[in-house]
């Protein structure tokens, strides 16, 4: 039986996903960050009390930022940036989350005509001055996530996330691993080692599937991963499933049912 607690990435306004999830095992939900930002104090009551009737707490949030609000190139706007970030860390906070998930593959896209290393150093900045002090106001954790080469030209490996977590050196910004992502960029496994006590939060996918959600009988074996993150002494024992379903609720109980196992 697995000491892990699993949960769920999906929309918040999404009630029967969230009754099929609750059905299927989940542990908590795992709703948008962009979209928590853009909600008001009624709308966050109404969604609190939906989940607690439920029983199915708001842990983390993923998709931190919209491809819209740029953090590296010639058109960063800082102001605008704490505005949202405060305001979506307190709407979190107020649901009881505890995880902010930083992949935003498109805000942090860096402009081809833009040197690469001043957008690293933007990157960099960004988490230091404009994320790091609103996580710690609203007493949250903010986990940069490594997006494979295809959703990401700047932070694209587990590597390059740990060097941005060490710079910034700051106890509210810390390390995701998502599986799909780091065997999709052929990342060794024993890489995590150099990441104890980094690695805050866990996205779980097939990377031999098409992102389908893990399966008993899908090919791919998931052990070892399990056995790397409980020997690099993983605290949270939080995996979040972010894949593609076939059929949601049948698929998501026989997910979680076999992942249990692990």
């Amino acid at each position: 039986m697995s000491d892990m607690r699993f949960g769920i990435c999906m929309s918040y306004r999404d009630r029967q996903r969230q009754l099929d999830g609750k059905l299927a095992g989940a542990d908590y939900c795992e709703p948008s960050f962009r979209d928590l930002a853009a909600e008001n104090a009624d709308s966050l009551k109404q969604y609190r009390e939906q989940l607690e009737e439920i029983g199915l707490p708001c842990e983390s949030a993923n998709c931190m930022f919209p491809g819209d609000l740029p953090l590296v190139g010639p058109n960063v706007d800082y102001k605008k940036i704490d505005e949202y970030v405060d305001r979506g860390a307190e709407n979190l906070a107020t649901l009881g989350g505890r995880v902010v998930v930083f992949g935003s593959g498109g805000a942090r896209h860096c402009p081809e005509e833009f040197p690469k290393e001043k957008a690293y150093e933007q990157l960099r900045f960004v988490c230091a001055e404009h994320i790091a002090p609103w996580m710690k106001k609203h007493g949250l954790i903010c986990v940069i996530e490594p997006l494979r080469t295809q959703e990401c030209n700047m932070v694209y490996n587990s590597k390059i996330a740990f060097d941005i977590c060490k710079a910034v050196n700051k106890p509210e910004i810390q390390l995701l691993i998502d599986l799909f992502h780091f065997r999709s960029e052929n990342e060794p496994l024993e890489r995590l080692e150099e990441y104890r006590g980094w690695v805050r939060h866990v996205h779980i996918a097939s990377s031999m599937n098409g992102r389908l959600v893990p399966q008993a009988d899908d090919g791919e074996d998931y052990s070892d991963f399990f056995a790397m993150l409980r020997a690099i002494g993983y605290e949270e024992k939080r995996i979040s499933l972010e894949g593609r379903y076939n059929d949601f609720a049948p698929d998501a109980k026989t997910s979680l049912a076999y992942l249990k196992t692990l």
